[in-house]
């Protein structure tokens, strides 16, 4: 073997490594591309209460947050509108109370973290582990309220709705 035929040896090894790289490089860029921010988890927070079904109080350093669940809607029940509270609405509110009743709970975010009222708008999880968005949905005391780009656990939530649906569980009973 010659000089010649090293050099283009050696230039196509440096090429194919190259582009290795290359394809490395792309896909880890599309991984976070795909997958911007890691699941940011907050907490140990004290719930102070439900405020109704798809809204918990939740004392953050000393003060009381109003916290809205993402993916969820439960009927009304402390609408300043009384005519718009219903007995549902009363039902999935009790539920909610005694799922958050002396809990404690973390709060995890997902691209828009507050509502147009204010409220922080995150994922539930119980100290327990119980995700309370979700649970909520599997007990059938919600409907599904999916609102971009709030979407992370749409799939695991449009589940839960299906299957108390099929169950009849909660407001879904006959």
């Amino acid at each position: 073997m010659n000089a010649k035929e090293i050099r283009r040896r050696v230039q196509r090894q440096s090429n194919a490594i190259f582009f290795i790289f290359v394809v490395i490089f792309a896909l880890v860029a599309l991984h976070v591309f795909l997958h911007p921010d890691p699941v940011r988890r907050e907490g140990l927070y004290r719930i102070d209460h439900a405020s109704d079904g798809d809204t918990i109080v939740v004392d953050i350093e000393g003060e009381k947050t109003y916290v809205r669940l993402i993916g969820i809607d439960c009927p009304e029940s402390v609408n300043p509108d009384e005519t718009k509270n219903t007995p549902e609405g009363k039902l999935a509110s009790d539920h909610t109370r005694e799922l958050v009743r002396g809990k404690r709970c973390y709060l995890e975010f997902d691209a828009v973290t507050k509502d147009d009222y204010g409220r922080l708008l995150a994922y539930v999880y119980l100290e327990d582990g119980t995700f309370l968005n979700e649970q909520i949905l599997k007990d059938g005391y919600a409907e599904l309220l999916t609102i971009p780009p709030n979407v992370r656990y749409s799939d695991v939530f449009r589940l839960a709705y299906r299957q108390a649906r099929e169950k009849k569980a909660g407001l879904f009973a006959e």
